[in-house]
């Protein structure tokens, strides 16, 4: 009861998360890039490949994104991907559209694939997206995988190619093309193991019997075996056209790698330019900054200046003032007053002396003047 609820919440988990078409592309894209990194050990992402993916998506899609959520959606490409491949990858005049994302025949060939194959029908209108990532990440895995298989599968196989094939029976409509996949039906009999036991007497009737039943078996043997070497040549071709595609895709890969690797050099000269730019608008700042300063300096000689070369005008206010500063005492104090007010030359003769010495050229003047 507990793993049946733990498998319901795990389908519940899957369907809440909904994988666009740019997710997978990002997805792949993040994948493929763990693959030139070394990420991908025996066919198998490692740890570190996941967490880089998942940090990778996380920045774009949201933090929602979990590991499982990762394999579980790599399992569905990667299925997906192995049925179009096991049925398309060897077949000749079929290519996929990376523009329709659809595999695309003459209609002829689609009818004679469909005659022996009813299930890929749905392919003429079914697309399967990123075919050319997927086929990048697990094209060699799988050829490889197919072309290398144990002792004892391939002496099932040779067994296979030994048999009578009814091209009527239903069986053979499924059969693969990939030649060491073959696995013996129920209704298979070896050509051994039907061997007469009386193949060593001496009757020549029967010697003569064996011999032509022996040849009536002899000519669909050595057809089928002649078919089988076509498959196993066209499996062989199929491997070398993955080849030249994975070199393809890597030399184009390379290419994009070069044209970024040369924009960043042109965006880092830019950016070096820009330094320099700023730079020298910084010391073009300071030496204007410099000549203001000169320029404060020379405005404030020059009103220095001004005021020491003009005559200075001095009011009744502060005539009152310097007689209360020298301390004059009250009997003179109006007199003195009056008499600088109306003397402006006296004034300024007054006002001219050093404070020290105001006192007795006050004295002086005023005698001068007759005013005491």
């Amino acid at each position: 009861m507990a793993k049946k609820m733990a498998s319901q919440g795990d389908t519940s988990s899957k369907d809440n998360l909904r994988w666009t078409e740019e997710m997978d592309a990002a997805f792949l894209d993040a994948l493929i890039e763990e693959c030139s990194k070394g990420n991908r050990v025996d066919g198998t992402f490692t740890t570190t490949a996941y967490d880089n993916v998942l940090a990778t998506l996380k920045a774009s899609f949201g933090n929602h994104l979990r590991k499982d959520n990762l394999k579980n959606r790599l399992k569905t490409l990667k299925d997906h991907f192995g049925v179009c491949y096991d049925l398309f990858h060897n077949l000749s005049g079929f290519s996929w559209n990376p523009d329709t994302k659809l595999f695309t025949a003459e209609p002829e060939v689609w009818a004679d694939l469909i005659k022996a194959r009813p299930d890929a029908k749905k392919w003429m209108r079914t697309p399967i997206k990123h075919y050319d990532k997927l086929y990048f990440i697990y094209g060699q895995d799988r050829a490889t995988g197919n072309l290398a298989g144990s002792a004892k599968e391939r002496n099932k196989s040779m067994a296979k190619m030994k048999e009578p094939i009814n091209l009527n029976d239903d069986e053979y409509q499924g059969f693969d093309c990939e030649w060491n996949d073959w696995q013996p039906t129920t209704h298979s009999t070896s050509f051994v193991a039907e061997e007469s036991p009386n193949l060593g007497n001496s009757n020549q009737s029967n010697g003569t019997q064996e011999n032509h039943r022996g040849a009536k078996r002899k000519a669909p043997m050595s057809g089928l075996f002649e078919a089988d070497m076509e498959r196993m040549s066209k499996g062989i071709q199929g491997l070398t056209d993955m080849l030249k595609d994975g070199n393809s895709y890597y030399d184009k890969s390379l290419d994009i790698a070069t044209k970024q690797a040369l924009t960043a050099e042109r965006q880092a000269e830019t950016a070096e330019k820009q330094v320099m730019l700023a730079e020298r608008q910084v010391l073009i700042a300071e030496e204007q900054i410099q000549v203001a300063k000169m320029q404060a300096q020379a405005v404030e000689r020059g009103i220095t200046f001004l005021e020491q070369s003009r005559t200075r005008v001095y009011s009744e206010n502060d005539v009152y003032n310097e007689l209360k500063k020298l301390g004059v005492v009250k009997e003179i104090f109006w007199s003195c007053y009056r008499f600088l007010c109306r003397d402006e030359r006296a004034k300024r003769e007054f006002f001219g002396v050093p404070f020290e010495d105001r006192h007795g050229a006050l004295y002086d003047l005023m005698k001068e003047a007759g005013a005491i």
